[in-house]
């Protein structure tokens, strides 16, 4: 009984300060936000000076910092790596500012700004190429198509594409040349339309496209030759309405298709899990990796006998 009633009082202790040290976190964080409102909107140099000093390291990330504008981005100049998500910029132009001032940088996340009512780019035709860009990221910031279209005209080299949750229902991208980019991710859009994807399908270089929670219905490979998508080895259809088993097949025609991810999607949801496995291992011949988990030889035996049968 007084072993019983010594475990009570310590959960009990136990669980008093766990609430009181979450309230003391909760307080801390409070007053920052508000030491923040009342300071209002601050230079990007400003802040990376008061995080890091006088020694600017080469990855810089200073992320909800109510960041508004820059002042002097020599202050940054030898960063190789910037993220500044979740600030207030509402012009895109900043990206120009950027890469003017920053020559070394590889990578750059502007997610969270919001660019909805941005201007446009300064013509592209008066800027340089910035070579040295590989990756952005501009998720959930609402940037309009013919902004990407105008800064993807200076970021020749670019490797990296992020553009999910931007509530995007078309894909508006013209001639543009993109030899280098093998990732784009589109994620979390409005785009069910597997048309407006298709536009994407003779970029050289792309090799994993993540297209999760779009509301796509069906699948089309509209190429008997089989040139398009040449390179895409990673796809990602988690969280999207594919209505049938005709879409899973036409995977089959991506000529270098190994990995896939196929989660949470409704129509598969109703068979097991097991089943679900073997049908779609059995009507994509090169895939290796599905759903993260590898396919063996002997399993891939297996679902095709399961498949025939």
């Amino acid at each position: 009984m007084k072993v019983k009633k010594f475990h009570f009082i310590f959960f009990l202790s136990l669980l008093i300060f766990c609430c009181f040290f979450k309230k003391i976190n909760f307080q801390i964080e409070e007053k920052e936000e508000i030491k923040q409102i009342e300071e209002g909107p601050r230079s990007l140099e400003t802040v990376a000076v008061e995080k890091y000093g006088s020694r600017i390291p080469m990855r810089v990330g200073v992320e909800k910092a109510m960041i508004h504008f820059i002042h002097d981005i020599s202050v940054l100049k030898n960063c190789q790596e910037l993220d500044i998500s979740e600030n207030l910029f509402k012009d895109v132009n900043v990206v120009t500012t950027i890469l003017q001032g920053m020559p070394s940088l590889q990578f750059l996340n502007l997610s969270g700004n919001d660019f909805q009512n941005s201007p446009v780019f300064i013509d592209s035709n008066d800027l340089p190429e910035f070579n040295s860009l590989k990756e952005i990221v501009l998720n959930r910031c609402s940037i309009s198509w013919e902004n990407i279209q105008k800064m993807l005209k200076f970021t020749p080299e670019l490797e990296h594409l992020h553009l999910s949750g931007n509530h995007y229902s078309t894909i508006e991208l013209q001639e543009i040349q993109l030899p280098k980019l093998n990732l784009l991710h589109m994620g979390d859009n409005d785009i069910g339309n597997w048309s407006e994807f298709w536009k994407l399908s003779n970029l050289p270089s792309l090799s994993s496209l993540i297209l999760l929670q779009n509301p796509i219905t069906s699948i089309h490979y509209n190429d008997d030759k089989k040139s398009s998508f040449p390179v895409v080895s990673s796809l990602v259809l988690n969280e999207t309405n594919i209505l049938g088993w005709e879409s899973i097949e036409s995977l089959s025609c991506f000529p270098s298709l190994l990995d896939l991810k196929l989660t949470k999607v409704t129509f598969l949801e109703e068979y097991p899990e097991d089943e679900r496995r073997k049908l779609t291992i059995a009507r994509i011949p090169s895939l290796k990796s599905l759903n993260s988990s590898q396919i063996s030889s002997t399993e891939r035996e297996d679902a095709e006998r399961f498949s025939f049968f």
